[in-house]
């Protein structure tokens, strides 16, 4: 049976010595490493490690250097001899022809905008090749890289001007959302382009002409609009109870958005100034207790069709009552003593 923490070791271990090769083919030294034994704590695990490296060796990819004297049963450092041999190993390809083959699928999509984005392309392929990142995009999301060159492309034929950053990534890359995700890659290379490095994004915006919208304020009282014929008319009214409660105290119901669905604003016109958010006929209190114990909203509401508590207070509001819970049976406990307790 195969330890797969071992072997996920082993190849995690070979992965290493492979990106430090492509990292830096031109090396005069081939690329080495030390294992660490700390990560292979019983016996089985570094046999399992130790065939590995022979297997590899074996194959022609790496060089095994083993100790000497007492330290002979394990490994010192073990040699790249041959990145292409081990990446077959691994059984993947190497970042150059990984690189090579996103780039030919990019060709089209960069060859539609101005030379400058194909220059940009064969940039990023080279640090593909090397096994690195560029502009936070590696070889491997090559989807991503293709919306990105699609936007670029775009960019460069002057598509964005006058348009939304919504619009424009719709009608570019079929996709509302790509522009978002490649703002800030898009700003850093525009920001070049436009002789302005690191200019702040709202800047770059507004040199290719792309309109950007702030986020959406929603009112919490009445705004009448300055128009001569629209006085007293909301503009984009909110569907809070509070922006409702203050329309109707500020310019009565009727200029409050009224749409037949507005549950809120018809409990507010049905209720009185102190019961407003209270429904018609329940009893608001609460239930205290948890537990296997804890009331449900049921028994509560059938609690409170059985057991009325009188109008208490001034102003004739309620004042709560409490219910306390004691061995899954709820108890009435009125909020104040009864008249004849007071008077005794």
């Amino acid at each position: 049976m195969t330890d797969v923490r071992t072997t996920d070791v082993g190849v995690e271990f070979l992965e290493r010595l492979l990106e430090r090769s492509e990292r830096n083919p031109d090396r005069s030294r081939p690329a080495s490493a030390v294992p660490v034994y700390d990560r292979l704590s019983t016996a089985q695990q570094m046999s399992r490690f130790h065939d590995l490296m022979v297997a590899t060796e074996r194959f022609g990819a790496v060089e095994v250097q083993w100790g000497k004297r007492d330290r002979s049963h394990l490994i010192e450092r073990v040699r790249v001899r041959d990145p292409v041999l081990l990446a077959r190993h691994l059984g993947r390809p190497t970042a150059p022809a990984t690189a090579q083959r996103v780039r030919q699928e990019l060709i089209p999509v960069a060859a539609a905008g101005e030379p400058w984005v194909a220059t940009l392309l064969d940039e990023m392929t080279a640090r593909w090749a090397r096994s690195e990142a560029a502009y936070r995009l590696t070889a491997d999301q090559a989807d991503a890289a293709r919306k990105f060159f699609t936007l670029l492309a775009s960019i460069s034929r002057q598509e964005a001007r006058g348009l939304d950053a919504r619009t424009f990534s719709q009608k570019a890359a079929n996709d509302t959302k790509a522009f978002d995700r490649h703002a800030s890659r898009l700003a850093a290379i525009l920001g070049v382009q436009i002789g302005q490095p690191g200019a702040a994004a709202d800047v770059v915006w507004a040199h290719i002409g792309l309109e950007r919208f702030g986020h959406p304020v929603h009112l919490k009282a009445p705004s009448p609009s300055r128009a001569p014929k629209a006085v007293g008319s909301m503009v984009a009214p909110s569907r809070s109870p509070q922006f409702i409660r203050r329309c109707s105290r500020a310019i009565g119901p009727g200029a409050a958005d009224s749409r037949p669905d507005n549950r809120e604003l018809r409990e507010l016109q049905s209720t009185g100034p102190r019961d407003r958010g209270r429904q018609p006929g329940r009893l608001h209190g609460r239930i205290s207790g948890g537990g296997r114990h804890r009331a449900s909203n049921q028994s509560f509401d059938g609690l409170a069709r059985r057991r009325a508590v009188p109008s208490l207070g001034r102003r004739g509001c309620r004042r709560r009552a409490h219910f306390p819970v004691s061995r899954g049976k709820p108890t009435t406990r009125s909020a104040t003593a009864p008249d004849d307790q007071r008077s005794g």
